[in-house]
């Protein structure tokens, strides 16, 4: 057995790191998270540092100690580090490392503890909130250690994670061109092209990814989706404006005479779920203008547009439902600004904006509302994917109560409140920012809004 096997930490890249960035409605950064062993070296398992020193351990300690008590001490300190993380004391250990790099420079060993321990605090600054630091933290660890690409994936979802997709794709194509060969890389890369646009890229590398893990059934579906969607795309044309980037089928002649007229409904859009969030992406958006055909393979049939990190609208008659059209843009389009933030909101701060951004009134919603009682919605529920509920009355319960919290929160705690929310959530966890807004816990909050419903 290689003697420095026995004191490198395995990999925690993954849950420890991310708890929420999706990008996506379908979940697919759990995929990247629960498969982080394909960016890992060869692990063992921690309990074996534990066991008390070998015999190779004391030759390689002797050696060390005849030849070199920089390197001795810094197997120490590497020691040291390694009881500290097992007992959750990860800023600790990340110091012993430190030292033991500064006497023991060359060490790939202490390099790559130090790395995987900088990404490990990284994880904790994130699930704080403190996204300033996290990011400086996985800056070290990639500086420290490439650790076949671990790092630069991390920085890459969290730049994902933020809606900074320009520094995103070039973290990644730095690492795939030193580590072309890790599936999660590639994986992530590919999801990234997909959100892009570009969709030939996306296929490409979604098969090269399942061509590294043949037997994995998540990228299995995945490629199908993607090999899919990249043929029925094949020949759409990219329009630019200010702040978008539309795609659209050049051969649908209504949808080539209709864009002039829908990119200027998307630019006034635009400005009025800006000016109603305060939120200003700093990056385009690509938008999907798409006959029903195309929009029902990736939508509910309940729905007539979707963000999943793309904004995809439905265009069947725009004449006569250009009023409807211009309603669901401002609703797509308030998801895609409140991402930006870089913090997960929950479904129905989501929802409820959205409708709002939409123009329907409050009380609207409201006696939506108590045309449907008793309340069907448990707390989980708020925060669920509606996307994949198929029950109307269940749908339309959770988008009523999500309107009137909204309002209700405007009421009680003055208008202007939600827009606070959103400054207060940003660079800190949803929890924190709602604190720091109401100056209570979410949980005694939305209590206080429900009690007013099931006392009716």
């Amino acid at each position: 057995m290689n003697f420095s096997r026995l004191l490198v930490i395995p990999i925690a890249l993954g849950a420890g790191i991310w708890a929420y960035v999706s990008f996506s409605e379908g979940g697919s950064e759990e995929y990247l998270q629960g498969n982080s062993s394909q960016l890992q070296r060869e692990p063992l398992q921690e309990s074996s540092i534990a066991q008390g020193p070998t015999a190779e351990d004391m030759a390689f300690a002797k050696q060390a100690e005849r030849g070199d008590g920089n390197r001795l001490a810094a197997l120490d300190l590497n020691r040291r580090a390694l009881a500290a993380l097992d007992e959750k004391q990860t800023q600790k250990a990340v110091g012993l490392l430190r030292q033991a790099l500064e006497l023991s420079p060359e060490d790939v060993v202490i390099r790559l503890n130090l790395s995987r321990s900088l990404g490990r605090w990284a994880g904790q600054e994130v699930s704080l909130g403190r996204q300033d630091k996290a990011l400086e933290l996985l800056m070290e660890s990639q500086e420290v250690d490439a650790d076949q690409g671990t790092p630069a994936y991390s920085i890459a979802r969290f730049y994902l994670r933020l809606g900074r997709r320009v520094e995103a794709r070039k973290v990644l194509d730095d690492a795939l061109a030193a580590f072309p060969n890790q599936p999660a890389l590639l994986r992530l890369s590919a999801d990234l092209a997909a959100l892009e646009g570009n969709l030939k890229r996306a296929a490409d590398e979604i098969q090269e990814a399942l061509a590294l893990m043949p037997e994995d059934a998540f990228l299995q579906e995945r490629a199908s989706q993607l090999l899919m969607e990249e043929q029925l795309y094949r020949t759409f044309l990219t329009d630019s404006t200010a702040h978008f980037e539309s795609r659209f089928d050049p051969q649908d002649i209504d949808m080539v005479k209709w864009i002039p007229d829908l990119k200027r409904d998307l630019e006034e859009a635009y400005t009025e779920v800006v000016g109603l969030l305060g939120i200003q992406p700093q990056q385009r958006i690509l938008v999907m203008w798409l006959d029903p055909e195309q929009y029902q393979w990736r939508a509910p049939d309940w729905s007539s547009g979707l963000y999943d990190g793309r904004v995809r609208i439905v265009i069947d008659d725009y004449p006569r439902d250009q009023t409807a059209i211009r309603s669901t843009l401002r609703h797509e389009l308030t998801h895609a600004v409140l991402f930006t933030l870089g913090t997960r909101l929950p479904t129905w701060l989501q929802e409820g904006m959205a409708q709002i951004a939409e123009g329907h009134e409050v009380e609207l919603a409201r006696q939506g509302l108590r045309s449907r009682l008793p309340l069907r919605l448990g707390v989980g529920d708020l925060d669920s994917n509606w996307t994949a509920w198929t029950d109307y009355e269940q749908v339309a319960q959770a988008y009523f109560y999500s309107m009137a919290f909204c309002g209700w929160l405007e009421d009680e705690y003055g208008q202007g409140v939600l827009h606070n929310l959103f400054q207060n959530v940003r660079g800190h966890t949803f929890a924190e920012g709602w604190e720091r807004t109401f100056g209570l816990d979410f949980d005694m909050v939305e209590a206080r809004h429900r009690a007013t419903w099931e006392n009716l």
